[in-house]
């Protein structure tokens, strides 16, 4: 009896560590798959990280852009207000200008208009002179 319960038992013991090295192979087959799975992850982990600083270079290159074209536009828009006034006040002195030179000319009409009035009167005289020298040319060639 004896034996046969040493038997038993070693079978038994035998079962155990065949049970023990079947999970054993297991486990060093989940460490392997682990390990792999481990690298694997490690590889994206680097990849992932070199396009996140890839992205990170690329969107602070884009933010640098952004704000040099955002300051270009704004200086831009200052040169274009410049400008505007510039031509604002350039048109007001036009028109000043052009409101002087419409009054010259209107003095210059006026002046023009008194000189034809003047000039008709003296033709007017000059007219009455021509006949009285006539006149007088004729009356001085009658016998006396």
């Amino acid at each position: 009896m004896a034996k046969r319960e040493l038997e038993a038992s070693a079978s038994e013991h035998q079962k155990q560590r065949q049970q023990m090295e079947t999970d054993v192979s297991e486990w060093k087959e989940e460490c392997i798959c682990t390990r792999d799975d481990l690298e694997q992850t490690g590889v994206l982990l680097t990849t992932a990280r070199e396009q996140l600083a890839q992205l990170t270079d690329k969107h602070t290159q884009l933010e640098d852009t952004f704000a040099a074209k955002q300051l270009d536009w704004e200086r831009l828009q200052q040169t274009i207000t410049d400008n505007v006034r510039k031509l604002e006040l350039a048109l007001g002195e036009a028109v000043a200008r052009l409101r002087q030179l419409e009054s010259q000319n209107a003095a210059e009409r006026a002046v023009a208009d008194e000189l034809r009035a003047q000039q008709a009167v003296m033709a007017a005289k000059l007219a009455e002179y021509s006949k009285l020298s006539e006149t007088l040319f004729s009356l001085s060639r009658l016998p006396h």
